[in-house]
Parts: structure tokens; sequence; C-alpha cells
């Protein structure tokens, strides 16, 4: 379920647009890629190589070298996730903050309307001819009903003025926190790595099998 988008009571737009879902499922799927680059560098790191020579050299320092870059990709994979975990703790956070709000000044707008219902109740009428200085009962309460309408409303407004102040403090609060995670990142989400044994081990076809195919050959950083 989406998030609320009439915000009007608040004094504007959501304050804290986003979705946690989102991030959450964001934060798994990193979290996917480190785990299929462990794979992958356990692999790499039960390559046994019999014989001599310089090929079996040259082979060995290409194992060497894409297990180093296994690990430096599975740590930044690591970091986007904890960075998707963390600022999808942090939206929820903020969307509590501002769901609370809003139910609050949902109250208020029903106090509002009991305030004017009140204030725009008409007069009853008066059995006595002499109304200004004999007021019936019933107007009696009549006019205590408009006093205390009065105030209802007096009340709602300045509570909705206040939660509209602390709606626009929570928009300050999380404007630079919704652009700042996002400078946090190692790489983009979507750019595939260079290094084919890299990229197949985050980006598998679907079976184990394909994760320790390197380029054979020369091997492109």
């Amino acid at each position: 379920m989406g998030r609320p988008t009439d915000w009007s009571l608040l004094g504007g737009s959501d304050p804290a647009p986003g979705s946690v879902p989102d991030m959450q499922e964001a934060s798994r799927a990193w979290g996917e890629n480190a785990g299929r680059l462990a794979d992958a560098q356990d692999v790499l790191g039960r390559v046994r190589l019999d014989g001599a020579g310089s090929t079996v050299e040259a082979v060995q320092t290409l194992l060497l070298r894409d297990a180093a870059l296994i690990s430096v990709y599975r740590a930044a994979c690591e970091t986007n996730a904890n960075i998707y975990r963390s600022w999808a703790s942090s939206l929820e956070g903020f969307q509590a903050e501002a769901d609370r709000l809003r139910v609050h000044a949902e109250q208020e707008q029903l106090e509002q309307a009991q305030g004017l219902a009140l204030l725009h109740a008409q007069a009853p009428p008066s059995p006595f001819s002499d109304l200004a200085t004999r007021p019936s009962p019933m107007q009696e309460l009549w006019r205590m009903d408009r006093k205390r309408g009065s105030l209802i409303l007096q009340g709602s407004n300045q509570t909705l003025a206040e939660l509209q102040r602390q709606a626009g403090d929570l928009r300050e609060r999380y404007r630079p926190k919704a652009t700042g995670w996002r400078t946090r990142f190692t790489f983009r989400r979507h750019r595939r790595p260079r290094n084919r044994l890299i990229s197949i081990a985050m980006f598998p076809s679907g079976t184990a099998r394909s994760w320790p195919c390197w380029n054979r050959g020369k091997t492109r950083n």
C-alpha cells in the first residue's frame, strides 16, 4: 500500500516520500550480490594448478588478480547493502513521524468541523416577547455552544499551525538525509563490472557453474 497523496493539512507535500519496501528489497539484492561474489571467491580459492612454466604462472596470476577484484566488489556490495538497510530504517522513522502528524491533523480537522457547526447553528426561537431581557434556556444553551465552538475552533487552528510547523521541520530534516545517502555508494546499482568473472558472479545466468568462468587469454579490467 502506497503513501497518501494529500498532505495539504500539513501545509504541503509528503514530508518523507519514499518506499521502505523498495529500499529493503534493494538491500537484499545487494546482499545477494555479495553472497554470489563470496561463492565465486571461494571457487577461485579452491583452484589448484598442476605443472610449471610460464603458462601456469600466467593463469595463477589471473586467478589471484580476479580473486582480489572479487574481494573488492564483494566489499562494495556489502557496503551498499548496509547503506540501503540503514536508509530504509531511517526512512521508516521519518514516515512514522509524518504519519503521526497526519493522524493528529485529521483529528484536529474533525475538531474544526465541530467548532464550525456550533458557531453556525441557528438560534432557537424564543417564547418570550422581551427576548433582550429574558432569553430562554434554549437560547442560553445556544450562546454557550457558540462560545464553546469558538474556543474549539481557536484551539484547533493553533494546533494545526503547530503540526504544520513540525511537518516543515521534518521536511528540512528529511531532505539532506534523502539526498546524502546516495553519495555513499561505491558503484552504481545497474553498472556491470568490466571484469567478466565478477560480472557473471553478480549477474549469474542461473547456475553456479557459470561463476568461475573467467576470460581466457587477455582479461580486461
